[in-house]
């Protein structure tokens, strides 16, 4: 082990130690966190860990900013597009 960690860059060492310090703290998050809450859904209630409903809410909050951001760049890509086809026009009709 000490082989190892010696031929490690210094960024390699501090990647893995900000890892090990992450994964402790995400273990501490979800053991405080695990108390079961009730949720109010249209036509249902459902009792469920606190921290499940944190992750439920992040992915489909990353989804919809995924989704929505996806959406602006094919508009974008749209509009490169049409530029780039009326600037072939534009040569085309000089020529």
């Amino acid at each position: 082990m000490k082989e190892y960690w010696q031929d490690l860059s210094n960024w390699q060492k501090f990647s893995l130690v900000f890892k090990l310090i992450c994964i402790v703290l995400g273990i501490l998050f979800i053991v405080q966190n695990w108390q079961k809450t009730e949720v109010s859904l249209v036509f249902a209630k459902v009792e469920l860990p606190v921290m499940v409903l944190m992750l439920i809410s992040g992915i489909l909050g990353y989804m919809l900013a995924t989704f929505f951001s996806f959406k602006k760049l094919r508009a974008k890509d749209k509009e490169l597009k049409n530029l780039r086809e009326n600037k072939k026009d534009d040569k085309n009709l000089e020529s």
